[in-house]
């Protein structure tokens, strides 16, 4: 439950520049609170403290670590520990940068505070000069661009009864999880590539590939789409598996993620440069009534 707790519900939090709220109960004359006394003062900067150790000790565990730091944000502290915060996630960052394949959990929470926190597994490369081979770049973008997050969340909304079976079954990322992902990478990179390798923005799986087999952006493009054609034969496969602990909505969500990602890139970036097509497709399906005079 920890992992669906902790990947399904990522806190939403305020601009860094706002700083916390000066307003507390003693601030409204018709109240007061008896633990603005100097004992619950004492204990209050006596937990502080301790809090403040945990973080800076940054020993055990790289899921410990994580899962100490996700806690103390969604307690709404982490403005009282930013530099605590901080050098944990550096010596994170720094120190535990290889986790388990396996271990969609702990990359998932690792990926989500790092990035919160201004960290991009991708800026290493583009700041080192160094493009990765196809194959290294999916190994981290087929979790970086959501999928499984989207996933584990549907999971939620239509299980009938959520069982551990299945929880355990999804922080496995099964071929149905990862191929539906990786069709939502694809389809990501090949809409958006072009835009992006000319702003030299880090590199994505065309220009990784270009890079690594000394092709033309055309041929790379061929490539990735010979790859969309073989990760869905994988996600057919998939889709007919018997899945005793999983309802049927949960499994046609899988599929209908790679079908949704290539509608939005079908034309192009749909999403981060929404032109006509796409506001076209949604007037059509949300605004503009049907024409019952042509039905």
């Amino acid at each position: 439950m920890a992992f669906a707790s902790s990947l399904i519900c990522p806190p939403i939090y305020l601009s860094p520049r706002l700083k916390p709220s000066f307003w507390d109960l003693d601030n409204l004359t018709l109240l007061t609170s008896e633990y603005k006394e100097d004992i619950y003062k004492q204990n209050a900067n006596e937990l502080q403290e301790k809090v403040r150790q945990a973080l800076n000790d940054s020993v055990g565990s790289a899921v410990g670590n994580l899962d100490f730091i996700d806690v103390v944000q969604r307690l709404g502290l982490r403005d009282y520990y930013k530099e605590n915060i901080k050098r944990a996630l550096d010596n994170e960052f720094i120190n535990n940068n290889q986790l388990s394949d396996d271990d969609l959990y702990t990359t998932s929470l690792r990926f989500w505070l790092l990035r919160q926190h201004g960290y991009d597994v991708h800026q290493d490369w583009l700041h080192a000069g160094y493009t990765p081979t196809l194959k290294e770049y999916l190994e981290n973008a087929v979790v970086s661009i959501g999928g499984p997050f989207v996933l584990v969340s549907a999971y939620l909304l239509t299980a009938g009864k959520i069982t551990k079976e299945a929880l355990d079954y999804i922080e496995s990322m099964p071929s149905l999880i990862y191929n539906s992902s990786m069709l939502t990478r694809l389809a990501n990179d090949l809409g958006t590539s072009s835009d992006e390798i000319a702003r030299g923005d880090n590199p994505k799986s065309i220009r990784c590939y270009m890079h690594e087999k000394g092709v033309s952006e055309e041929a790379a493009r061929d490539h990735i789409k010979y790859l969309i054609n073989e990760t869905w034969k994988k996600m057919n496969k998939a889709i007919v598996a018997s899945y005793p602990f999983l309802d049927e909505p949960f499994i046609s969500s899988a599929p209908n993620l790679g079908r949704q990602s290539q509608c939005i890139y079908q034309y192009g970036d749909g999403h981060g440069i929404p032109d006509q097509e796409t506001k076209d497709r949604i007037k059509s399906l949300f605004i503009e009534p049907i024409p019952l005079g042509k039905i």
